[in-house]
């Protein structure tokens, strides 16, 4: 297991247990971002499950459990993910690996965000303190359509 500090992801072999993995981010001052602890199950098994016990996606949209991973197809091709933010594009081939039972494919290592405990990570939405006042121009607009749509 390695752990990067500056990215706050831990790279971790398919066939580590969650306890060891686990027990190996306390040594180091982080943790998988958790609801609930998850089953002392290899890495591999527990995204092939959906990983049980992780946040649930929707608490917030951005953030990811997995930014990258390698897998090994049922047909023996390794594919590589590189670790990548949450809002890159193109197809979701994780997916062929997450929730999937090992139907497709075998996770040989994977990128997991961690985080530091008790710590936020998710940004308050922006409120802006007040609309700026209309300029003129805004104004006499905004007054000529409301003048045309009481017209009918």
């Amino acid at each position: 297991m390695h752990l990067d500090r500056e990215s706050l992801l831990v790279r971790v072999e398919g066939e580590t247990r969650m306890s060891a993995l686990r027990r190996f981010l306390a040594t180091e001052g982080v943790d998988l971002v958790l609801d609930a602890d998850p089953p002392d199950i290899t890495l591999n098994e527990w995204l092939a499950r959906g990983a049980p016990g992780a946040r649930a996606r929707f608490v917030d949209p951005v953030d990811q459990l997995v930014a990258g991973c390698t897998f090994r197809m049922k047909n023996g091709e390794l594919v590589e993910l590189r670790a990548a933010p949450r809002r890159s594009v193109g197809p979701d081939l994780f997916a062929l690996v997450f929730g999937q039972d090992e139907r497709f494919a075998t996770v040989v290592h994977a990128d997991l965000r961690v985080a530091f405990p008790n710590t936020s990570y998710v940004s308050p939405p922006f409120r802006a303190p007040a609309d700026p006042p209309l300029e003129a121009g805004e104004q006499k607009l905004l007054d000529a359509i409301a003048t045309t749509l009481a017209r009918g």
